[in-house]
């Protein structure tokens, strides 16, 4: 009796999944491929280029911060003596690593928003 409440919990509980999202019929080829949902297929040729700009300016630059911010971050280590002063530098320049990259980000993301909206056609009323 408890075996059989169980199946029949689960079979409820993993009956939906494949319920979720639209249905054959009401979508395209496309949209039932798993595209990540920044990238729809309704996009235009343009608006794609500047996502894809968007994520390579993403990842090239916060690539290039990281491995600048590493080395400063070792050279910054290995030019003090006392562990707690290390430990403080550290610690403060990781803090400062996280604001960065946290700016980048948002600053990318701003410029797409703004290049996406202003190339976006004109709505016909």
């Amino acid at each position: 009796m408890i075996g059989r409440s169980l199946r029949e919990r689960l079979q409820k509980l993993f009956a939906s999944v494949g319920k979720i999202g639209l249905t054959e019929a009401e979508s395209s080829g496309e949209e039932r491929l798993a595209i990540p949902h920044t990238f729809k297929p309704s996009l235009s040729f343009a608006h794609a280029m500047i996502a894809v700009a968007g994520a390579l300016t993403r990842i090239m630059c916060g690539s290039l911060l990281f491995a600048f911010w590493g080395a400063f971050t070792i050279r910054a280590w290995q030019s003090k003596e006392t562990l707690a002063i290390r430990v403080l530098e550290v610690l403060g320049l990781s803090i400062g690593f996280s604001l960065l990259m946290t700016a980048l980000f948002l600053t990318v993301s701003l410029l797409v928003s703004r290049f996406s909206r202003s190339n976006a056609p004109a709505s016909k009323q």
